[in-house]
């Protein structure tokens, strides 16, 4: 392996513990009687029907405030629909992140990023990382969200690599572990928090299943 590609959020980004913090005074405000849990699975079936179609990332975000408020019957106040875009610059790491990408680049490896956003919106994330990256896919690039099969046709392709010399690592199986499979794309799972935001598939087998990023060193 010359590669080791990563999703970014829900894999490099606490982003289930992000949505929650969100969204949850907005939930508390309007007396909307649901748990994390509930609020992650009706997350994940929102968003996924948003990006079958590219709109920008933002716009999907502001898009699933609203459907939050439809569903469950309250008016937004003007400008609460950006209360997910307001909130993405304090999207925390996990705390495994930093310490064992940049030993991964110590070893060798080049990283990539290959993440459904916006550009802008991944750059408040990147001021985070203590490592370099040297490959940057966004939907953004490629006007389409993962699952779809293009955004890591258009990755093979910058990659200029041959597949089995790269491994994409994530934490969605819909996102990321089933599609990169289909493509011959060998994949790492990390467990982070079940199915989380994403939507719920059949398991697949990946190729490694690791609890944390932190156990991938001892295949690298």
């Amino acid at each position: 392996m010359k590669i080791i590609s990563f999703d970014c959020y829900g894999t490099i980004v606490d982003w289930e513990k992000g949505i929650i913090s969100s969204l949850r005074p907005i939930f508390e405000k309007y007396e909307v009687d649901i748990t994390d849990d509930e609020i992650l699975e009706i997350y994940s079936i929102i968003e996924s029907r948003l990006e079958r179609n590219y709109i920008p990332y933002k716009e999907v975000l502001r898009k699933i405030v609203i459907k939050f408020s439809d569903y469950f019957d309250f008016d937004l106040e003007r400008g609460e629909e950006n209360v997910l875009l307001n909130n993405w610059a304090n999207f925390e790491l996990f705390e495994d992140v930093n310490e064992t990408l940049k030993e991964i680049k110590k070893r060798g490896y080049k990283i990539a990023i290959i993440s459904n956003v916006d550009n802008d919106l991944f750059e408040l994330t990147k001021k985070k990382f203590e490592f370099e990256i040297d490959y940057l896919i966004t939907s953004e690039m490629v006007r389409a969200y993962k699952p779809s099969k293009i955004i890591f046709e258009y990755a093979l392709n910058a990659f200029n690599s041959k597949k089995d010399e790269i491994l994409h690592t994530a934490q969605s199986y819909y996102h990321d572990i089933i599609p990169a499979k289909e493509l011959g794309i060998k994949t790492a799972h990390i467990r982070r928090r079940g199915f989380g935001a994403t939507p719920r598939v059949e398991i697949v087998n990946s190729d490694y299943e690791f609890e944390n990023l932190r156990e991938m060193l001892s295949i690298l």
